[in-house]
């Protein structure tokens, strides 16, 4: 009878038996509702940056046409990535030490004020950093 009781403290289950035993409740929909918030953001900044190198052509004169210009316009979408790629490993890192719920909080306020600071740009080299920044939120 004993035996019994320690074999089954011992079976192997499935990710998904796992979850059918434990169920889903507030918290996991929580969860889920943050994630995918999260991931929405993420997508509406990369819409948004396609629309963003459109308009910038035509209002600061980055065409194409020119190598120097060229560059610039594919390097708004660097800033960005490049930012994303070293909040990863810090907010990634920060995330670990002092939690997720602290850390997730503080990627959306980033992204938030510098996705909002992006209106507010005068210039090329401001609109680097405020998208590097909105990447290193999303990272």
């Amino acid at each position: 009878d004993n035996d019994d009781n320690d074999d089954k403290l011992f079976d192997i289950i499935t990710i998904d038996e796992a979850i059918d035993r434990i169920g889903t409740g507030k918290f996991q929909r929580q969860v889920l509702f943050a994630a995918g918030t999260c991931f929405m953001a993420d997508s509406v900044e990369i819409m948004l940056l396609s629309f963003l190198t459109l308009v910038l052509k035509e209002e600061w004169e980055l065409e194409d046409g020119d190598d120097d210009n060229g560059a610039k316009v594919a390097s708004i979408a660097s800033a960005m990535f490049a930012g994303a790629t070293i909040g990863t490993l810090v907010f990634g890192r920060l995330g670990d030490v002092v939690g997720r719920k602290p850390i997730l909080s503080c990627s959306a306020l980033v992204i938030s004020v510098f996705g909002f600071g992006t209106s507010f740009c005068w210039g090329y080299v401001s609109l680097l950093v405020v998208r590097f920044m909105v990447g290193f939120g999303i990272g």
